[in-house]
């Protein structure tokens, strides 16, 4: 169940022009939007974006935003590489 849902977010990021938005808050941080509520959980996010560098902090339904998460990193090249 846990990869079936690693793949979903993996898709939805792949694609996120259409369904997920990610913009740059800061060189070292990402908000990432339009995530479904279900797969919105510091466990998915982190197995995901922790691929791409050392994760500072996870913070799910930013700014209140059930479909919202705020991805900070130590250095802004991993942040970057998140997106790419």
């Amino acid at each position: 169940m846990l990869a079936t849902k690693l793949k979903y977010l993996v898709k939805i990021l792949i694609v996120e022009k259409n369904i997920t938005s990610i913009n740059f808050l800061s060189h070292k941080q990402l908000a990432v939007r339009n995530i479904p509520p279900s797969l919105n959980n510091i466990g998915l996010l982190n197995n995901h974006f922790g691929k791409f560098g050392t994760l500072v902090n996870v913070q799910v339904h930013f700014e209140g935003d059930p479909a919202s998460a705020l991805i900070s990193y130590s250095y802004p090249a991993e942040a970057e590489a998140a997106i790419s």
